[in-house]
């Protein structure tokens, strides 16, 4: 974790934290005994009184005892100081100390801050250089996006991969086929690569064959952070039932790791898969839901990814590394 120096790194920090450049929204950077931890972020839509509750289940799920409240906003300045004033405020009443409330038009370099409480400036340095940034890009291979729909474009549905014959489809959730997929996706995502159409093909049959497969897709969480990155490229390639499993699974992924606004991302896009096919929607996207809607603790998924990996151990005998 990064150790903050100063407002100026605090607020420079955000980029690397989200994955993305926000705009016109209020954040909310919170700390552990002065280590960066978490980070909340509320666009236009989200700032409510039910975002204000929700900033706060999230400071104290993570047991975070500091906090810094950031207003980006040029357009709606007045709107987003205001919501950063009340963020602030809840806060402080639910026992956070709070080390500053700060506004600034934009998160690029030589953009000025201003602190809302002492009336301090400074200038913001380099979002793209900053430690939180050069360790995303190092842990999850990709860098920080330009803004939200930079992100959200990476959960869109493609052009989707042709399906298994029916014999294939038939014995993909065998011990010996079985283990094949789950031992290239581990490669795929240690490689830094992307998934082939053939692995893409077999891997959605494999998360569609019953729930011991999807559950063994769980454990990937421990092969690495770009396990998220390789099942979102797939679940873009599927639709229905499959995009929503496989979405839902990138989403348990993002999260653990504690990518969370990709993880709404991947749940909502998984949401709006069933709506528009009139698929079911699975339990374990129920769960998710609720996990993001009530700010339960990446570390809370920790019970579901090492079941995950006893799954791909036991029935496909592949040790991930929990």
């Amino acid at each position: 974790m990064h150790t903050l120096t100063s407002t100026a790194d605090t607020v420079t920090a955000i980029p690397g934290m989200l994955g993305y450049i926000p705009a016109e929204s209020v954040v909310a950077v919170l700390l552990r005994h002065g280590y960066l931890h978490v980070i909340g972020n509320a666009g236009a839509a989200q700032m409510t009184s039910a975002g204000l509750d929700q900033f706060v289940s999230l400071a104290l799920a993570e047991e975070t005892d500091t906090a810094f409240v950031v207003a980006v906003a040029g357009t709606h300045a007045t709107t987003a100081i205001d919501y950063a004033h009340a963020v602030t405020a809840k806060m402080a009443a639910a026992g956070l100390e709070i080390a500053a409330t700060v506004h600034t038009p934009a998160l690029t370099e030589g953009t000025r801050w201003t602190d809302l409480g002492t009336g301090r400036t400074g200038d913001i340095g380099d979002p793209y250089s900053h430690p939180t940034a050069l360790a995303r890009l190092h842990s999850l291979g990709f860098p920080i996006a330009p803004n939200r729909e930079a992100v959200e474009n990476l959960f869109t549905a493609v052009d989707p991969v042709a399906e298994l014959a029916a014999a294939e489809q038939a014995t993909i959730s065998d011990r010996d086929h079985g283990a094949k997929v789950l031992r290239e996706l581990a490669d795929t995502i240690t490689g830094y690569t992307h998934p082939t159409p053939d692995l893409t093909a077999r891997t959605i049959a494999f998360a569609l064959a019953d729930r011991r497969c999807r559950d063994a897709l769980l454990g990937l969480t421990t092969v690495g952070t770009g396990a998220g990155r390789v099942l979102t490229e797939i679940a873009n390639r599927a639709r229905g039932a499959a995009r929503i499993e496989l979405l839902t699974v990138a989403a348990v992924v993002l999260y653990a790791i504690g990518n969370t606004p990709a993880a709404n991302i991947a749940i909502n896009r998984a949401h709006d898969e069933a709506a528009a096919t009139g698929t079911e929607i699975p339990t374990l996207l129920e769960l998710m839901t609720t996990a993001l809607m009530t700010s339960l603790p990446p570390s809370g998924l920790q019970r579901t990814v090492r079941f995950g990996a006893e799954v791909a151990h036991t029935e496909y005998g592949i040790a991930f590394d929990a």
